[in-house]
């Protein structure tokens, strides 16, 4: 006479099915590593594209404020000196410099700054795989 547990299966059966189900996990964690891999990577890549932003940002406000300093700094030196925290800035940034006459007839300097990025994983739908450009703009009255 065999013995049954409260499920109605003997012992070996549950074994079995015990087993199987590891089988099952595993195929499982193969099916969705790929995607939450990816979606890591993204992540990381979405807070790196982030950072990027916000130095280019600060680069055109920086340049932006060098004629406060002097009228021996340059406004687009001074930007690209503020990205050198960001990889291969020298080869990826570019910076450009115009001077607006104001309604009142002041001066203000306009410094607009470019850097180009490239993501981690080259999404073919989002990036077409080229650099992403990331502009960022400031305009400072000029000093009297």
């Amino acid at each position: 006479m065999s013995r049954r547990n409260a499920g109605g299966s003997t012992p070996e059966q549950g074994a079995r099915r015990r087993s199987g189900r590891s089988g099952q996990a595993l195929v499982e964690l193969a099916l969705l590593a790929p995607w939450i891999f990816f979606l890591f990577i993204t992540i990381v890549d979405a807070g790196l594209c982030t950072v990027a932003y916000i130095a280019v940002q600060n680069a055109a406000r920086a340049g932006a404020m060098a004629p406060w300093a002097g009228p021996a700094s340059d406004p687009c030196t001074v930007a690209i000196q503020e990205l050198q925290s960001l990889p291969s800035s020298g080869s990826n940034a570019s910076c450009s410099r115009s001077r607006l006459q104001e309604s009142d007839g002041t001066y203000a300097t306009q410094v607009t700054v470019t850097y180009r990025t490239i993501p981690l994983i080259p999404v073919p739908l989002l990036f077409s795989g080229s650099p992403v450009a990331l502009t960022g703009a400031a305009i400072m009255p000029e000093a009297p």
